[in-house]
């Protein structure tokens, strides 16, 4: 499942959940300049094995928006 979550200045970050009812969650946050794409083989794998697994797109990359003042 994919949904957005909007941060306190009006960006939209794009949030990835797999398994939502497992019993611990995992967090994958990509460094630069990837996306949530790059946890495409260990997202399944986790989710599989019972973890809630949750990724994010940073700002500016993947499907989220894209601030003005990009770092």
């Amino acid at each position: 499942m994919m949904y957005y979550i909007q941060s306190t200045d009006g960006c939209k970050i794009a949030v990835y959940e797999l398994n939502p009812n497992g019993y611990k969650t995992v967090f994958l946050i990509h460094g630069w300049p990837l996306s949530h794409k790059m946890f495409e083989y260990q997202t399944n794998i986790l989710a599989g094995l019972g973890y809630r697994v949750i990724s994010i797109d940073l700002r500016g990359f993947g499907q989220s928006d894209e601030t003005e003042e990009r770092i």
